[in-house]
């Protein structure tokens, strides 16, 4: 009930809403009888004309599916993302939400069984990485140092190249 509640708290957030999928929706729980004759579309709409993107009868019909016999996980497990549970990870990038990040880390770490060969070899490139951007860091800070000092001057030469000293060539 929090997210029909939400959307009525904040109306704007239902123009996000992908009108083919509200659609879709109300059309597979009427045709699986889902919904009591009273939410039926041929009795919950008298005429077309009354269906429309800015109505609030989207909100009635996500109440009375939000009851507790309708709500059924998308999928029986979703803990296992990095192996048997990674197809239900699809449509775009996934956000995993936890409070203890390192937690999850090391759990998806464990469950992918990486071999430690493997895991050796990432860590090393990921430490010769750090040197490597540690030492770039340096050398843009040497550089912009030493343009600067060379713009502060009144003699300014033509050629940058020429103003540097060798070691920032």
């Amino acid at each position: 009930m929090k997210s029909v509640q939400h959307c009525e708290d904040y109306p704007t957030i239902m123009r996000y809403m992908d009108l083919g999928a509200v659609v879709d929706f109300i059309m597979y729980v009427n045709k699986k009888k889902f919904v009591s004759d009273r939410y039926n579309i041929e009795t919950f709409f008298t005429d077309i004309d009354e269906i429309s993107m800015v109505s609030d009868d989207y909100t009635k019909v996500y109440e009375h599916f939000e009851k507790p016999k309708y709500r059924k996980p998308a999928h029986d497990s979703s803990i296992h993302m990095v192996t048997t549970d990674a197809y239900t990870l699809t449509d775009g990038p996934t956000i995993y939400l936890a409070d203890d990040v390192e937690k999850i880390a090391r759990f998806c770490i464990q469950e992918a069984k990486i071999p430690d060969q493997v895991m050796k070899d990432i860590m090393e490139d990921i430490e010769y990485n750090n040197t490597l951007n540690t030492e770039i860091t340096k050398l843009e800070h040497d550089y912009e140092d030493a343009t600067a000092k060379d713009e502060e001057k009144d003699n300014k030469m033509s050629n940058t190249d020429t103003r540097l000293s060798p070691e920032v060539r």
